[in-house]
């Protein structure tokens, strides 16, 4: 029996997703498909477009079985704790197989980096940059090219697809026996901003058009549904920000998640200056912090999301195939005591923090799917005429 398991953002679901998906099923022929899924939030730091409910239905349609959350307190992270815990979600749901989107479709170089990383030399090299000043990603860049002159190698590190492979990777060397498959990336790059012909466009693309207010729709999977301009729950989530440190002194930003090294000091510095999100985001960030990890920052602040809540394995599903659910009875007892849907079945302060992300998503968006947490898992209308 195989089961293929993947890590789904879909913000928006668009036809690159499709296309992932299809080649991803394609390669492994599994007999079941599960998916961990960003729930409101997203990894990089800002509001999903679409909400997860919307996204957890959308997942359904594009052939996955059973949809698991992953939650704020996990994704609101760094890259390689993200991929640590969406791997990790995934192992103890006994994926047989795991697939991820990569520019560079080479598992051979893609684990030569990850072996680099590990190395002494490398984590020396990369200290000694990081203290001169230079940013993460050049200091990383600088370490990497002392340790080898392969120009694949050398141009991958700053990929996005390929930053999060390389996380994955690491993860992954726990799980030796789990089967890898990379999917390359077609058609456009992670940074386009414009809409491509081919319909496989970028996300950050089609969220620039919701935002322009221009046509998209003939780029996402669900025309039907109303997606959310990115500014401005931005706008809210910079007052609930102000918020926060108009009623907090800085020592109490030091247990939010993510929040290190003073930078606490440096929002409060700029926040009276900043007219926007975007704006404080562009003053805060350095050499050092990248304009994602900033982000990551002051949404965990807009959300009050604490340090070290992920106190138990935190399996919640979602959405599920009925034709497909029988796969749940096939993990061991212990497993299986582990998986909720309802947050009545539930005391885990990660459900808690959850819940309160849904509330204050539903307050920068006008939405009312709080209420949604409370039903049951969302099922596959498997005879639909769609």
């Amino acid at each position: 029996m195989k089961t293929l398991g993947l890590v789904l953002e879909l913000n928006p679901a668009h036809f690159g997703h499709k296309y992932f998906i299809d080649t991803a099923k394609a390669k492994v022929s599994p007999d079941y498909t599960i998916c961990v899924l960003s729930t409101s939030f997203c990894q990089r730091g800002l509001p999903s477009v679409a909400d997860k409910w919307e996204k957890a239905k959308i997942a359904l349609k594009l052939g996955v079985d059973l949809v698991f959350e992953l939650p704020v307190s996990n994704l609101l992270q760094f890259s390689d704790a993200f991929c640590r815990e969406s791997i990790e979600k995934l192992a103890s749901l006994k994926v047989t197989d795991i697939a991820f989107g990569v520019e560079l479709d080479n598992l051979e170089k893609l684990k030569k980096i990850v072996d680099i990383m590990d190395s002494a030399a490398y984590n020396l090299d990369l200290k000694e940059n990081l203290a001169k000043g230079s940013s993460y990603a050049s200091s990383s860049l600088k370490a990497i090219m002392k340790q080898t002159s392969d120009e694949e190698i050398i141009n991958a590190i700053n990929e996005p697809n390929n930053i999060l492979a390389i996380g994955y990777l690491k993860a992954l060397k726990n799980y030796p026996n789990i089967n890898i498959h990379l999917i390359k990336r077609i058609n456009n790059n992670y940074n386009d901003i414009d809409l491509n012909d081919s319909l496989i466009s970028s996300a950050t693309a089609i969220r620039k058009a919701i935002t322009d207010n221009t046509n998209y729709l003939d780029q996402v999977i669900d025309k039907d549904y109303k997606y959310l301009d990115e500014s401005k729950m931005l706008d809210k989530l910079f007052d609930l920000i102000k918020y926060q440190f108009a009623t907090h002194d800085l020592s109490y930003f030091k247990d939010i998640l993510c929040v290190d090294e003073g930078i606490e000091v440096r929002i409060n510095k700029f926040l009276g200056e900043a007219k926007s999100f975007a704006d404080l985001a562009s003053l805060v960030r350095t050499k050092r912090y990248s304009l994602n990890h900033v982000n990551r920052i002051l949404v965990n602040i807009a959300l009050d999301n604490k340090k070290g809540i992920n106190d138990t394995p935190y399996l919640r599903l979602l959405a599920f195939n009925p034709e497909k659910k029988d796969y749940l009875n096939k993990l061991n007892k212990d497993i299986k005591a582990l998986i909720f849907s309802s947050p009545k079945d539930s005391n885990s302060s990660v459900l808690s923090q959850e819940l309160k992300a849904s509330k204050i998503y539903d307050l920068i968006t006008g939405l009312n799917t709080y209420k949604l947490e409370f039903n049951a898992p969302i099922k596959l209308e498997v005879n639909n005429n769609e």
